[in-house]
């Protein structure tokens, strides 16, 4: 009985660090997907705005 009870706290384990797993990958593909096409577009649009102001590269200006 005890290696029956072993058996299924072995595979209820698997199955936590599985279901684990699987939220891990959920959460880093929507970070990808709409983390990076957001910062990308907030990226173009600073940029955008700097070139309209004419400061392309502000890092390069002193303070």
């Amino acid at each position: 009985m005890t290696v029956l009870s072993a058996l299924f706290g072995v595979l209820f384990g698997l199955a936590v660090w599985a279901a684990v797993i699987v939220v891990a990958v959920r959460i880093v593909k929507y970070l990808i997907r709409y983390g990076v096409r957001y910062g990308i577009d907030y990226y173009l649009d600073q940029k955008e705005k700097r070139d309209a102001a004419g400061q392309a590269e502000p890092e390069s200006q002193e303070k």
